[in-house]
């Protein structure tokens, strides 16, 4: 009797040391969770701070985080899923003390890693360069380049429509306003030329190139549109330029830069409504000039060398008045007198030169 009264004895002994030991565990394993979430949760904070910094210095397009801070602030975000797992497991009664010993040790690695002194470093310059292109002499072309500026200088313009008809000067204020961006603006500023005959893939290819993506290994038009909005998004300030678009462009199918905080986007447009059908906040006529700044802008793009008697001078001012105030055709005109002082090879130009430059030339 004896003997199974000392077994039993020492049975209970046994459960009691065994739910004791259960109980520690429990009490163990929740002040380690408790730890942990505390360790994470400073973690997150200084995750958050650097990213605030990261961001604000990233606005100016010159800076862009390094890839070490990208891969930490990635770890850190996985470490805060991992915790929100093994915490709701807990709930459900399954204390992974594995995975809670693991995860102490991530938070003490993520901790060792996260002083990286500078967090950011500077963006190779860009590959674009300035634009060659006709001075701005006449004052109502000065002051298209002032209302295009003045909008790119407020918060709330992400689009600016600029039009008007062939040979106007749509372009010209175009690559003004682009070497303008380059060399006073925080922006990064790329130019696309569309024309007619464009297709979507060769837009999406030349966009493409601005953000350094290969899309050579996709076919889709759409997946294609994807791929180019996620790299639009890590990007900061870009100002994208599309010349001489003749239709409604598909934006979605561009990637949709203006979905992109940051982005905006200027077109140039013989039609006021195809700048509307694109969403462009904001619309610039660019007219023809008036005969004044029609001759002015003449003699200009002569040059100061070429001599002009008062007979020749008669002639030429015929001549630009056949350009009907269309700056590329008085620019282009000009060009190819430079330098002429024969009255009789005046003559036979403007002969030669045709009476309806809109509809004969430009109207294309």
């Amino acid at each position: 009797m004896e003997a199974v009264a000392g077994k039993v004895i020492d049975l209970i002994e046994k459960a009691g040391t065994y739910f004791i030991r259960k109980i520690k565990s429990c009490i163990n394993f929740g002040e380690d969770l408790k730890t942990l979430e505390r360790n994470v949760k400073q973690l997150s904070n200084k995750a958050v701070d650097m990213k605030t910094d990261v961001e604000n210095q990233e606005r100016s397009g010159r800076k862009k985080r390094k890839q070490q801070v990208e891969s930490w602030l990635n770890e850190v975000e996985l470490l805060e899923k991992d915790l929100g797992e093994l915490k709701e497991e807990a709930t459900r009664g399954k204390k992974n003390r594995g995975a809670l010993k693991k995860l102490h040790g991530t938070v003490a690695e993520l901790e060792q890693r996260g002083d990286f002194g500078e967090l950011v470093c500077d963006v190779y310059e860009s590959e674009e360069c300035p634009m060659p292109v006709q001075p701005v002499w006449e004052e109502k072309s000065k002051q298209n380049l002032v209302v295009v500026w003045t909008w790119l200088q407020g918060e709330n313009v992400s689009s600016i429509g600029i039009y008007g008809m062939g040979g106007v000067g749509k372009t010209t204020l175009a690559k003004h306003t682009y070497n303008l961006l380059l060399e006073k603006s925080r922006y990064q500023v790329h130019w696309v030329t569309v024309s007619q005959g464009f297709s979507i893939k060769g837009l999406q290819d030349n966009l493409a190139k601005i953000v350094k993506l290969n899309l050579s290994d996709a076919e889709d038009e759409h997946r294609r549109a994807d791929r180019l909005n996620r790299a639009f998004r890590k990007m900061k300030n870009i100002v994208i330029i599309l010349d001489d678009v003749w239709e409604r462009l598909s934006l979605e199918k561009l990637g949709y830069p203006l979905g992109v905080e940051g982005c905006r986007l200027i077109l140039t447009s013989r039609s006021s409504e195809v700048c509307q059908k694109m969403g462009c906040k904001e619309l610039l006529e660019v007219k023809k000039l008036n005969t004044d700044d029609a001759w002015e802008l003449f003699r200009n793009s002569l040059g100061s060398e070429t001599q002009l008697s008062p007979d020749i001078e008669r002639v030429a001012k015929s001549m630009a008045g056949r350009c009907e105030g269309l700056p590329l055709g008085l620019i282009t005109l000009a060009g190819s007198m430079i330098g002429v002082t024969d009255i009789r090879e005046w003559n036979n130009a403007l002969n030669e030169f045709p009476y309806d430059m809109e509809n004969d030339v430009f109207k294309r």
